[in-house]
């Protein structure tokens, strides 16, 4: 039926009492003035038809419309209005307000003109099309969000309330035209050749299992500079599509997620059965969405490579340096015994050279220095040292990567994009590469004896390790992407902010000149710290040493035998279990994992989703990346299937929809 979304609970609720009803949530309509009720003694003769009048009056005005039976009202309401008529038997007196059928229909009518309400009409009917064709083009209100919209906005019009069914209807009929326009408006943003292009994706070729569509839906698994390259492939792949130059900023975006989400869910034979706009409006809203998150894959495996190659090189450093850790005992043990003759004072200086030549030899001693010289690093250069260990790694996927992704960033990192730019040229003049932006530990080894001319492969590793740490402080963004994208776009700029400035500065009672707010942060800053400063020497917990604030620790205080004896019973309580095992525990009796999957608008349950959706909430909790928790083996766990539960599942209104469900567990566990 085209009003399945109404629940039970929903067509019990509409229009009706609320079964827990008390005297103490009664408000205005059910405590009647004097005038009130001077005016129902004088208008109405008996009892019954005084009681009647007054119960549908005050049910109008608490529920917006009126009951088919008058007489079934609670208890508590019937009572508290007879009270102030001066009746002492309702439940008696009430039902003789029946016996006349045309009398209740009188009151309605006397008491419609009476409060101004009026009934749902076709005039209304239209008023209410139009106000929710004009909030799904903004919105994707599900509709029993809507129906509750609409039965508020009824409510304070002060129209009666129609029946449940015939707001349902209007919603869903509303909501599907609105729907089948959005595609008839994607689809025609298509050239023919787009859609054969569209209609050739989903083509399963001979002896194949996947259609091009599902092959390009399907993220990237694989860490590596490899994994890299397929990503980059990917990527490539859905740009030659040639859809990312059409302009959907006009569209909501829920309804863009909406249909996103019903890409990335059905399966190529689903897609191929639709109807001809909505399955091109779905797989035009999906691959510009797989379009951005394919460079989000791309990044994401490029983060993680660079910590892999990082975390290698030290481990490879420090393996190196134990190998030549022998010889570099040795010729700092001869220098040491240098070193002690030097110091010996007993020794002239003029005889001075002549001994260290005879005891330990000038040439031994020039093999010491030149050991020591080549096995013994300083510290700021141990970085460099690591990452010399990738450089033919490097070399494998970042010419490519920066060809693909087109990167910007804030103006501090201009010379690392000058770096970006120059290494992407087909034919670079490397006595031209910007040098700028190479940290000083890393000078020596790119511009080795300090010539012109980099060493070229050192140079293009100092960019990528660059970049890599830029991404990752957010100074670097791509023009295309969704999680390393600009953070400002998301701001409102030009026309929209003027448009909206002096209501947002009012709202956060803000000056318009932000240099008075600034210098006002300013001041006070300057106060509090001087301030600090001023009642630091009568701190006996805080000190400065050598420009360091220096906390003094707190006294251990001392275990209580109370307090060790419940440290053991809390031990003895606690079950050895493994964080998911205990989500999984939890979900058995509070059921928050159903919550979640609500969030993803009605998409049919994967197999054992649980276990998935738990091994990503360890994971977000825990900090240690979807690989952590990943295992090729198991179809719940395999990375795929990860990253598209935390893409779809594990997301805010869903963690949102979950929290409550144990709240609420919470909250009847302490009743």
């Amino acid at each position: 039926m085209p009003f399945e979304f109404l629940s039970d609970m929903h067509l019990a609720r509409y229009g009706q009492y609320a079964p827990n009803l008390t005297a103490l949530v009664l408000g205005d309509p059910f405590h009647l003035q004097d005038a009130e009720l001077a005016r129902l003694k004088h208008d109405f003769r008996h009892d019954h038809t005084r009681l009647g009048y007054t119960v549908q009056r005050a049910t109008l005005l608490h529920l917006g419309t009126f009951l088919v039976d008058p007489t079934a009202v609670p208890d508590v309401v019937l009572n508290v209005l007879a009270q102030q008529l001066g009746i002492s038997n309702p439940r008696q007196v009430l039902p003789r307000y029946l016996s006349r059928r045309p009398t209740r229909f009188d009151h309605q009518a006397k008491i419609k003109d009476e409060l101004g309400y009026k009934d749902f009409d076709r005039t209304e009917w239209l008023h209410l099309t139009r106000w929710l064709y004009s909030t799904l083009r903004l919105s994707s209100e599900r509709p029993i969000v809507l129906f509750d919209h609409v039965t508020k906005k009824l409510v304070q019009r002060k129209i009666v309330l129609p029946g449940a069914t015939t707001l349902a209807k209007l919603i869903v009929a509303v909501r599907e035209r609105v729907t089948q326009q959005t595609f008839v408006q994607l689809a025609r943003r298509l050239t023919p050749a787009q859609q054969r292009t569209l209609d050739d994706l989903l083509v399963v070729a001979h002896k194949e299992r996947f259609s091009p569509y599902e092959k390009l839906r399907a993220g990237p698994t694989l860490v590596s500079g490899k994994g890299i390259r397929t990503a980059l492939d990917r990527l490539q792949a859905i740009r030659k599509l040639g859809l990312s130059d059409i302009d959907l900023t006009d569209l909501p975006s829920g309804r863009l997620g909406v249909l996103q989400r019903d890409g990335l869910i059905h399966w190529t034979s689903t897609l191929s059965r639709m109807a001809m706009p909505r399955r091109y409006a779905i797989l035009l809203a999906t691959l510009q969405h797989l379009e951005l998150h394919a460079t989000d894959d791309v990044l994401d495996i490029f983060d993680a490579h660079m910590n892999d190659l990082g975390l290698k090189g030290e481990r490879k450093r420090r393996q190196e340096r134990l190998r030549y850790l022998k010889d570099l005992d040795g010729a700092a043990l001869l220098l040491r015994d240098a070193m002690r003759v030097v110091l010996n004072e007993e020794i002239p200086e003029g005889q001075l050279r002549q001994r260290l030549k005879v005891t330990f030899g000038a040439d031994q001693l020039t093999l010491a220095i030149a050991r020591v010289t080549e096995l013994a690093s300083d510290v700021s250069d141990q970085d460099t040292e690591r990452w010399m260990y990738a450089l033919h790694s490097v070399r494998q996927f970042f010419p490519a990567l920066i060809e693909a992704v087109k990167f910007g960033g804030t103006a501090g990192t201009k010379p690392l994009l000058d770096a970006l730019e120059f290494l992407s040229a087909a034919a670079p003049v490397w006595s031209r590469a910007p040098r700028s932006f190479v940290p000083k530990a890393w000078e020596t080894v790119v511009f080795p004896f300090g010539q012109r001319d980099p060493d070229k492969r050192v140079y293009q590793l100092c960019v990528a390790h660059g970049l890599h740490e830029a991404l990752k402080r957010r100074e670097v963004f791509v023009i295309r992407s969704g999680k390393y994208g600009d953070p400002r776009s998301q701001l409102l700029q030009g026309e929209a902010w003027d448009a909206t400035k002096s209501e947002v500065l009012r709202a956060l009672d803000l000056p318009d000149d932000p240099k008075v707010y600034v210098q006002a942060l300013a001041s006070e800053v300057d106060g509090t710290y001087r301030a600090m400063l001023a009642r630091l020497p009568d701190n006996a917990f805080v000190r400065v040493e050598h420009d360091v604030v220096v906390l003094t620790p707190l006294d251990k205080m001392p275990d209580t035998e109370s307090y060790r004896l419940l440290e053991r019973q809390t031990d003895v309580r606690l079950p050895v279990i493994d964080l998911s095992e205990l989500l999984l525990e939890t979900n058995s009796f509070a059921p928050f994992i159903d919550a979640m999957v609500e969030a993803v608008d009605g998409a049919p349950r994967r197999g054992d989703i649980a276990t998935s959706i738990c091994a990503v909430l360890v994971a977000e909790a825990c900090n240690i990346g979807l690989k952590a928790v990943a295992r090729s083996n198991i179809p719940a766990l395999t990375l795929g299937r990860l990253s598209f539960v935390k893409q779809h599942y594990v997301r805010l209104d869903a963690l949102l929809k979950a929290n409550a469900v144990l709240v609420g567990l919470t909250s009847l566990s302490a009743g």
